[in-house]
């Protein structure tokens, strides 16, 4: 007799890592929203810039993570 193949969970890896990247581009275009509906120069702008470039460089980090 044939032993029997061993089923691999990559799928629920897949739907774990899909949930995950929507969840972090939902927060960044949230971020980005309040970004543009502040005015430009100001330390509030600035700050908020620094955050969203920060959600886009760990997005980026985590596409790439997970290739």
């Amino acid at each position: 007799m044939r032993k029997q193949a061993k089923k691999t969970a990559n799928k629920g890896r897949k739907v774990s890592f899909e949930e995950k990247l929507e969840k972090m581009v939902n927060e960044y275009r949230q971020e980005k929203e309040s970004l543009a509906s502040l005015n430009e120069g100001t330390s509030e702008y600035q700050s908020q810039l620094d955050k969203c470039n920060k959600l886009f460089a760990n997005v980026e980090r985590f596409l790439n993570r997970n290739r």
